[in-house]
């Protein structure tokens, strides 16, 4: 019985791996050959969302690049989905009060500009909020999700990782 729940511990291991490798393969493969910085940066923060989950260095330099092709571009809502992209890392490695930090400086940014990216940072936002055991805050932002008529636009399609 030991030996079968290590086979299957194994198995379950490497194909999890396979299918990691998979994922990082098509996004560098997506980076190669994508022209535009715009959709260089995007990559890039989604390779760094998804690094976070592996390497939170990586992570960082990935979204400082993408940062860098933003403001290159001065695209400030590419900007702040850079922000966000950091604000995930940090929560990844537990900074909470960073990711926290963060997360409510581009709400302002995002809501003084009109920006449609307020549903990921709500999301951001509701979850550090849970986290830190602030659960009337991490409700509050989550009901901010859920009400908000930008929900129903495709651009707001979950990414990759979150």
């Amino acid at each position: 019985m030991k030996n079968l729940l290590l086979i299957s511990l194994a198995l379950v291991t490497f194909f999890t791996a396979e299918a990691q490798d998979e994922v990082l393969q098509k996004l560098w493969k997506d980076f190669r050959e994508v022209k535009s910085d715009t959709a260089k940066a995007n990559v890039l923060i989604e390779l760094s969302l998804y690094y976070s989950e592996l390497q939170t260095d990586t992570a960082f330099i990935l979204a400082r690049q993408a940062l860098s092709l933003a403001q290159k571009r001065g695209d400030k809502e590419l900007e702040l989905r850079f922000k966000l992209a950091e604000a995930w890392t940090f929560v990844k490695i537990g900074a909470n009060q960073q990711a926290l930090e963060i997360g409510l400086k581009c709400l302002r940014e995002a809501e003084e500009k009109g920006f449609a990216i307020k549903l990921k940072i709500y999301n951001l936002i509701s979850f550090v909020y849970s986290e830190i055991q602030d659960i009337d805050k991490a409700i509050l932002y989550a009901y901010k999700v859920l009400e908000s008529p930008l929900l129903q636009q495709d651009s707001l399609k979950p990414v990759s990782v979150f």
